[in-house]
């Protein structure tokens, strides 16, 4: 129990009033304990006015909400008076009521202050599971001789033992434009977290780490404490954070295209920091690297090109593929297609007077050289 006792309660001998603290005898002759059970200190009812009264003892607040199935009130009382009256015990779930009777004591038990106190107890086990208040209500019926006297009240349970683990997961590497969140849930704590020994002054259940945090990388601590006073106890954990760059799980090798039998074409495959698997028509090239030039020697040259791309980094690691038709074309005769560009010769065949049409969209100079049938270069 925690906090303050209330109700009629008052420091100094009043009439009809609980007295809290006390020690010694009580004021009035006949009646009440020569001293404590335990300690120095007791409380008890005041009754030297003689007068018909009723004052109530409310405890603090009792935690029942850890108890597994049992709880039992218990205190020490000394009865010592001809005009000890009734004493009842009630339970709520506010400390201002309304009470619900558990127990009804009436009438002298002791015979003289000197006497040994007596123990009594009151099950709660209805109880378990809520928090509750405790009232001692005391009713006079008038008489000098009624201090009637308390002392040790406890309760007492089996209760669950707070959580005093936590974990926060295996070490982790993610990648840098990603958030990691660390979840420190055991519940009923609080909770002081730290990267690298240094106190972030976080307080709460979980963070949310970003390479904004410290740079990112670190190992990150936490230490949570129960705050159950009963049987409190801390726990603390630490996991090891990594923020790396990641791969791209992407690869383009372009359109489909068609170039002369002369010429070569470089297919990349750039994506960084991958493994690279190259085939042709379903053969396995044994090419690894980022780029392959072809030109008609490689399997006649023509054919459908395709690259297989492995991530190498462990945070996202993620396989991707790309192909492409590659022909190779013998470039004679009038007319020749090439991406982006026609050539066309007219007429032909000619006398030495002809016209050549070129259509591009991308060339901004252009070198023509033409040649007779005997390979020598007329213009």
């Amino acid at each position: 129990m925690q906090g303050d006792w209330t109700g009629n309660i008052e420091s100094t001998n009043t009439n009809g009033s609980w007295i809290l603290p006390f020690s010694g005898n009580t004021v009035t002759p006949s009646t009440g304990p020569n001293a404590a059970h335990s300690g120095s200190n007791y409380v008890y009812y005041e009754a030297s006015g003689n007068t018909t009264d009723t004052a109530s003892l409310i405890s603090p607040a009792i935690d029942l909400t850890l108890a597994t199935s049992e709880a039992e009130l218990s205190f020490w009382m000394h009865a010592y008076g001809a005009s000890i009256s009734t004493l009842r015990i009630g339970v709520s779930n506010s400390a201002t009521g309304p009470f619900t009777t558990l127990a009804t004591h009436l009438g002298q038990v002791q015979t003289a202050g000197s006497d040994a106190w007596n123990k009594y107890g009151v099950r709660l086990d209805a109880y378990v599971g809520q928090t509750i208040f405790v009232e001692f209500n005391y009713y006079s019926t008038g008489g000098f001789a009624a201090d009637m006297a308390i002392d040790l009240v406890q309760v007492e349970t089996c209760a669950i033992p707070p959580v005093c683990y936590v974990d926060l997961g295996n070490d982790t590497t993610i990648c840098s434009i990603d958030a990691l969140t660390l979840d420190a849930d055991t519940g009923n704590v609080s909770y002081a977290w730290g990267v690298d020994g240094v106190n972030t002054g976080d307080t709460t259940q979980m963070i949310t780490l970003d390479t904004t945090v410290l740079g990112g990388n670190g190992t990150y601590s936490v230490i949570v404490t129960t705050t159950n006073l009963a049987n409190g106890c801390n726990a603390s954990d630490t996991v090891l954070v990594q923020f790396e760059d990641c791969a791209t799980c992407s690869v383009d090798l372009g359109n489909d295209t068609t170039i002369c039998s002369i010429d070569t074409l470089t297919l990349d495959a750039d994506t960084g920091n991958v493994y690279y698997a190259w085939e042709i028509d379903g053969v396995n090239t044994g090419d690894t690297t980022q780029m392959i030039t072809l030109d008609s020697t490689v399997l006649g040259g023509n054919g459908t090109y395709v690259v297989t791309v492995t991530t190498t980094n462990l945070v996202n690691a993620c396989v991707t593929m790309d192909t492409i038709n590659v022909t190779f074309s013998v470039c004679t005769g009038t007319n020749v297609y090439r991406e982006n560009m026609t050539i066309g010769v007219q007429p032909n065949p000619n006398k030495g007077v002809f016209t050549i049409n070129v259509n591009t969209s991308d060339v901004k100079e252009l070198n023509i050289t033409v040649m007779n049938v005997q390979g020598q270069t007329v213009f």
